[in-house]
C-alpha cells in the first residue's frame, strides 16, 4: 500500500514491463516459425520445459490465497455447520 492516492493502481504493469512484454509478444510473432522447429526438434524432457517456459505467457499464474478462520469467536451452531459443510465436501485425490 502507498501513501500516494495518485499512485499506480494495484496490479498495473510499470511502463518499463508493459513495454518489455510488448517486445517479447512481437519477437515471438516475428519469429513463430523458427519458434515452432525449435519444438519439432526437441524431444522428452526438452519438449515439456520449452512448452511449459511459452505457457506462463499465455496463462496467467493462480495466486495462492489462505483464509483465516477465528473458530474461538464461532458459536456452537456455527461450529457445527461448519463441520457438516467439511464433512459433506469430497476428499481431493480419492
Amino acid at each position: 500500500m502507498t501513501n500516494n492516492p495518485n499512485g499506480r493502481p494495484k496490479k498495473a504493469l510499470n511502463k518499463i514491463a508493459g513495454s518489455l512484454r510488448t517486445n517479447i509478444t512481437e519477437f515471438l510473432e516475428m519469429n513463430f516459425d523458427e519458434v515452432v522447429k525449435e519444438w519439432k526438434k526437441s524431444t522428452g524432457r526438452d519438449k515439456l520445459q520449452f512448452y511449459r517456459d511459452l505457457l506462463q505467457f499465455s496463462v496467467p499464474r493462480l495466486a495462492s490465497t489462505e483464509i483465516k478462520t477465528d473458530y474461538s469467536r464461532m458459536t456452537d451452531e456455527e461450529l457445527n455447520n461448519k463441520i457438516a459443510e467439511l464433512l459433506s465436501e469430497p476428499i481431493a485425490n480419492e
